[in-house]
This record gives structure tokens, C-alpha cells and sequence, in this order.
């Protein structure tokens, strides 16, 4: 083969350039076996890779182009791992009515059940514990999300094989160590990809709706148990895991909101993955009959605002009445307020403090108004600290686009 290698992966609109080392397409049936590529000797000047991996002595130096950021690698793995998480990106920016949620995602009885990411709960453990009790993986990582024809909110496989950590943690009993050891092909210094076939994990691109989201609270010695979780958590959960980026916040917001109103909501009490799979294959084993169809969801015109350069907190100076801006969205979950900016960068989920003053811009209002509210409320606080809290707070908002002076 020549020095450069382009690969073009299906549901990208730029390339990944391999430069001296091409026995990193060995790895790919082992790590993305069900992500479609094609690729060609040499390189094409006319579309600037999302990445470019070059092999310098022993080392693979790795530039994401977008990001403008370089890293260095010595394990393979470890480098077709970092490649993975930027051609989700790549696969966002192709296709920018997509969500994506970081989470994992498993097939039982014919619909997902969504795993939010969380640290240190063991996402991909139990993911891989799922798929040695016979269930199919759309993903241990990340799920793009679209809307389908009917207004269903959709799964999307990403064609990427679960990872594990390595070394198996010890309390693997004997049937999945032997899963593990033989799915396992390529291992590499900290992860192991397992390598399934069709019925264990789904190609790319296939879609299945929603049946259930769990978050995963891994505790040590508690008992394996699925409780109800509450709307307002799961939202602000699936929310920080979003990783959509191309589109308006407010559509973001409405799509995720949908999906949470209308899927039954858990969280996973548990301390062994394999006890935890197997309890979630029972509770999972069927879908109620009876359940009342989702209404679809129905894309609006104000999903969408130009997205404009944010302004800067600093240099803001307050000579008005303060009103919210009236393209600013705002959604009450459980008690727990969710905002969106008037051009749509970001979402916002209030404390009690910040919706507080909030709430005290219903009506038009000084700055220097609700500064003496905040005083009469807290009398034993210093009254100048007050007062800096509140005008950073109401300067947070004005930047955000979430408030503007009245004209």
C-alpha cells in the first residue's frame, strides 16, 4: 500500500486519513465491524479529513481537525478508540437533524432501552454483561437519535462493538469470562472490543424505538433493585449527555423532553453487572399491550433560530428595566425549570436561586429592584454580596440571550 490511505465511512461528508500506518485497517472488522467504509490509496485534496493519523517510529500522533487537537498514542486500540468518539462527531455534523445521546443502548423485545451515561456506573460493563445474556447492542457509547416519518423518536445503531475494560473485573464468574476471552480478539493494553455477530449487535443505521430509560447508580453491596425515576432527573440527565451540537437548543430540548414524557422512567440500583442483566432481562422480557401509543412529535417552524456570535458577560452595563427575552423557552419539569437562550446555543437548568430571579422578571424589572428583593429575602447576608450575586446572575442571563433591557 502507499504511504496515505483515505477511508470514507458511511454517514460522514469527510474522510479519515491514515499516513504510515496501515495495519490500522486490520482493526476496524474488530472495533466498527457494522459501520460501513470504503477506502483508497492516496489522498483527496478536495475534502479536508475530519482526522489524520500518522505513524512516527512507534507512535501513532492523531490530529482532529475540527477541534484543532493533537494527541499521541502508543496502543492501537487506544488510538481506534479516540478515531471512534470523533467519527460520532463527523457522523453529527453530516447529519445535523440528528441527536446524540452519550449513553448505551440495548435491544429487548424489539425496542431500546437507554442507558444516560454516568461516571463510574458501569455503562459498558453491564453493556457487555447484556450482550453475553443474548441481548443485541446498538451501542455501549453514544446513540444518534432522529425523528422518523410518523413523528417517532428513533434509536440509531452505530455499527461500533461494545468495549470493556481490561482486566475483567474478578467477580466475573466462569460463563462470562469464557464469553469475554473468546469475543475479545484484538485486546489491547486497557480495552478489549467485543467482536458479536449480527444477532448481538445491530448494524448501522438500524432504528428501533424507545422502551425504557434507566439511569445506572452503581453502589457496592446494594441490592440489585428498578425503581421509578423521576422526570425532571432523567431530563437534566440526558440533557448533560447530549452531544448535538449542529441545531437550535430549543429543538433539543423539545425532542428530549418528548422522549422522557413519553418512555418509562428508572434508575438501577445495583452492584454486580451480571446480576444486574439478568434482573433487567426479566424486567425487560415483555412490553405492556395495553400501553397508550406516544402522540407524534410535530417539528415546528421555531425550532430553529440563526445561530449569531454569544456575547461576552463582561462590559454588560444595566441602564433599563430588565425583561426576558421573548424568544427564550422555557420548560417546568417536576419543580425544576429548564431554559433555552433566545438563539438557541444552550440549555439551562435553574437552581433556586437563579430561578428566583428568574421568576422575578415576569414582569418587567431595575436591576436595582430585584437586588432589594434578594436583600428583604436574605437579611442575615451581607447586603454588597447580594448585590455582586445578583448582578453576575443577571449578567450570566443577558449573556446567555436569556434576558435584554427594555427599550
Amino acid at each position: 500500500m502507499t504511504e496515505r490511505i483515505t477511508i470514507r465511512f458511511e454517514d460522514t461528508d469527510a474522510p479519515l486519513a491514515l499516513i504510515g500506518c496501515p495495519e490500522l485497517l486490520d482493526f476496524a472488522p474488530h472495533t466498527l465491524p457494522y459501520w460501513p467504509f470504503n477506502y483508497s490509496e492516496g489522498g483527496n485534496g478536495d475534502v479536508e479529513p475530519f482526522m489524520s493519523i500518522q505513524k512516527i517510529d512507534d507512535k501513532y500522533h492523531v490530529q482532529a481537525t475540527v477541534r484543532n487537537k493533537t494527541k499521541i498514542f502508543r496502543d492501537p486500540i487506544d488510538v481506534m478508540c479516540y478515531m471512534i468518539a470523533e467519527l460520532a462527531w463527523a457522523g453529527l455534523r453530516a447529519n445535523p437533524d440528528w441527536l446524540c445521546v452519550h449513553g448505551a443502548a440495548v435491544e429487548f423485545s424489539g425496542k431500546l432501552v437507554l442507558f444516560p451515561s454516568t461516571k463510574r456506573a458501569g455503562k459498558s460493563t453491564l453493556t457487555a454483561c447484556l450482550s453475553a445474556c443474548g441481548n443485541r447492542v446498538f451501542t455501549d457509547d453514544f446513540l444518534p437519535v432522529s425523528i422518523d416519518s410518523h413523528g417517532v423518536p428513533m434509536g440509531i445503531a452505530s455499527g461500533v462493538g461494545p468495549r470493556l475494560r481490561l482486566p475483567f473485573p474478578k467477580d466475573f464468574s466462569a460463563k462470562f469470562r469464557n464469553f469475554f476471552n473468546e469475543k475479545i480478539t484484538v485486546p489491547g493494553s486497557r480495552y478489549g472490543y467485543l467482536q458479536l455477530d449480527r444477532k448481538g449487535l445491530a448494524e448501522r443505521g438500524e432504528r428501533l424505538p424507545f422502551g425504557a430509560i434507566v439511569l445506572l447508580e452503581r453502589t457496592e453491596g446494594a441490592k440489585c433493585e428498578l425503581l421509578p425515576a423521576s422526570k425532571a432527573e432523567v431530563l437534566r440527565r440526558i440533557i448533560i449527555q447530549n452531544f448535538a451540537r449542529a441545531q437550535d437548543a430549543s429543538r433539543i430540548l423539545r425532542v428530549l423532553h418528548f422522549i422522557v414524557s413519553h418512555t418509562p422512567l428508572y434508575t438501577l440500583r445495583y452492584s454486580s453487572a451480571e446480576d444486574a442483566a439478568e434482573a433487567l432481562g426479566k424486567s425487560f422480557a415483555r412490553w405492556p399491550e395495553n400501553s397508550r401509543p406516544a402522540p407524534p412529535f410535530e417539528e415546528t417552524e421555531a425550532d430553529r433560530y440563526p445561530l449569531e456570535e454569544k456575547a461576552e458577560a463582561t462590559g454588560i452595563e444595566f441602564q433599563n428595566a430588565l425583561v426576558r427575552c421573548p424568544t427564550a423557552t422555557e420548560l417546568l419539569v417536576d419543580g425544576q425549570r429548564f431554559i433555552v437562550d433566545s438563539k438557541g446555543y444552550a440549555i439551562h437548568q435553574l437552581d433556586s436561586i437563579s430561578g428566583s430571579v428568574w421568576a422575578a422578571l415576569e414582569e418587567p424589572a431595575q436591576a436595582s429592584e430585584i437586588i432589594d428583593m434578594f436583600c428583604v429575602a436574605f437579611p442575615d447576608e451581607p447586603t454588597e454580596r447580594l448585590r455582586q450575586d445578583v448582578t453576575r446572575l443577571l449578567k450570566k442571563f443577558a449573556a446567555k440571550g436569556l434576558i435584554q433591557q427594555q427599550e
